[in-house]
């Protein structure tokens, strides 16, 4: 294997490293637990508020950024940074549906949504770092798309801004002591509309290379 094939190589697993690291935390604090029927609350917390956790994972995913960009040519860097903007999202997207599905079963498999939902508002670091990633994939094409002037900034821009307001409506209204319910189902509108907007300028964006 040369030079080039094994940072490509390491850069591909660095990428991954965010789920690799959350899945084997998450696994050994499970057998902790004595392999019970199924993870519990306590457990997805635990693992979704660890800061160490959460920073190796940004670590990761930037350390691949840099490696790509190593390898890039300089003719082709505007390139990469844009396929690494589309890989980020993509990374961002996985990592919000897979802290969903993990909610989902921290809750006992509840049937309730709100309930499934209030799981995954908990889990602090299931939603900074998909934000996070989000913002670092606008930022590093920003200069390239406000040239442009494609709108597809903006678009992207509005559904980061609901994305972030989602936890923010959930703990104002619940300060300003509005029923749970109410607090819940604002906050997974502004949710669930952020990031079909994602989603949507995710989708609408060419990969060239």
């Amino acid at each position: 294997m040369n030079r080039i094939d094994f940072a490509e190589d390491a850069g591909f697993f660095l990428y991954l490293s965010p789920f690799i690291v959350s899945g084997v935390y998450g696994l050994f604090l499970w057998v902790k637990e004595g392999l019970a029927s199924s993870p519990s609350l306590t457990l997805f917390l635990t693992v979704t508020k660890d800061p160490l956790t959460f920073l190796i994972g940004v670590i990761g995913v930037c350390g691949a950024i840099i490696i790509d960009l190593g390898l890039a040519s300089p003719e082709n860097r505007r390139t990469s940074l844009l396929v690494n903007s589309r890989r980020l999202q993509f990374v961002a997207v996985i990592s919000l549906l897979l802290s969903a599905v993990f909610a989902w079963v921290a809750s006992g498999y509840s049937t309730s949504f709100f309930r499934v939902f209030a799981v995954f508002l908990s889990g602090r670091y299931s939603i900074v770092f998909p934000l996070f990633l989000f913002t670092v994939s606008l930022f590093i094409t920003f200069p390239r798309n406000v040239i442009s002037a494609s709108g597809k900034t903006a678009i992207e821009g509005v559904g980061l801004a609901l994305l972030i307001i989602s936890p923010l409506s959930l703990f104002a209204l619940s300060r300003l002591k509005y029923p749970l319910a109410s607090a819940l189902a604002v906050s997974f509108i502004a949710f669930a509309v952020g990031l079909a907007v994602m989603l949507y300028a995710l989708l609408k964006r060419p990969i060239s290379r």
